[in-house]
């Protein structure tokens, strides 16, 4: 991560150093945790596959990479704990898959 001196900045130096900072964010991994009841979702999550994120916000929906999905099974309920994961903050699609 870049610093910055105490010192003033001239005017493209500043710009550099901002333009630094936006780049290096731009890099940052985004992870979603969570736990889903298979009965509503009507689909089993795989790993390794991509899956649409919604109703989160218009920076967090968007297309995620399933990194990881433990499977709770029992005589009546079938839940999986998930982490989703991404670069970056907003989607890089402008519409989400229903």
């Amino acid at each position: 991560m870049m610093e910055a001196s105490l010192a003033p900045l001239r005017a493209g130096e500043a710009t550099e150093w901002a333009q630094g900072m936006v780049d290096s964010s731009l890099h940052r991994v985004m992870s979603v945790k969570g736990k889903l009841d298979t009965t509503i979702y009507a689909a089993v999550l795989q790993s390794r596959r991509t899956v649409d994120l919604r109703g989160a916000s218009a920076s967090y929906d968007g297309k995620y990479y399933v990194r990881r999905v433990t499977h709770s099974i029992s005589k009546d309920d079938y839940w999986q704990e998930f982490e989703l994961v991404r670069e970056g903050l907003k989607s890089t699609e402008a519409t989400v898959r229903v």
